[in-house]
């Protein structure tokens, strides 16, 4: 059933939040758990993931930064659709917690997957609720749609150089 499918989708979506903040905690190294731990999930990471390494790729609890930034990726996707359909303002705010989850990464690809996904996810609501004739709310959805694009742009020359520089390198 339909409230079936939303809370697998809610539960689904709170896990991924929750292993955003497990990569905050290795981007920032609290506690110094990345020398407990992260040498057993991903020893290939672990130079950059300790000793104040200027520019920290996060695993979250995989062995490869490409790997875990699709996780933040479909967490924003699952965010985005939720917000769309629910019009409740905590999934942008986690929209915007998945989307630093990929910045953390500093995967050119998972950022690309994140874009790709959360366009498609976009354009096919879009398309579904203009075969059912409702413009305003295809208005609504595309202008939300390009601001976040924008904003995300816009952002993106204000944040720290540590999660942006391989993507402007890109």
């Amino acid at each position: 059933t339909d409230a079936d499918r939303l809370k697998v989708i809610k539960f689904t979506n709170l896990c991924l939040l929750g292993s955003v903040f497990i990569a905050i905690q290795q981007y920032f190294n609290l506690f110094n758990l990345n020398e407990i731990y992260v040498p057993i999930i991903a020893p290939t990471q672990y130079k950059t993931l300790v000793n104040n390494y200027p520019f920290p790729r996060v695993v979250g609890m995989t062995s490869n930064p490409n790997e875990y930034s699709v996780m933040p990726g479909i967490g924003g996707v699952l965010s985005w659709s939720m917000f769309i359909n629910t019009k409740s303002k905590k999934y942008i705010l986690n929209l915007i917690v998945f989307s630093f989850g990929v910045l953390m990464t500093s995967s050119r690809t998972g950022l690309v997957f994140f874009i790709v996904c959360i366009l498609t996810y976009s354009s096919l609501h879009l398309y579904e609720n203009l075969s059912r004739g409702r413009l305003l709310r295809i208005l609504k959805v595309l202008f939300l749609s390009i601001t976040l694009l924008l904003v995300g742009i816009i952002l993106s020359n204000y944040l720290p150089e540590e999660l942006t520089w391989r993507f402007k390198a890109g």
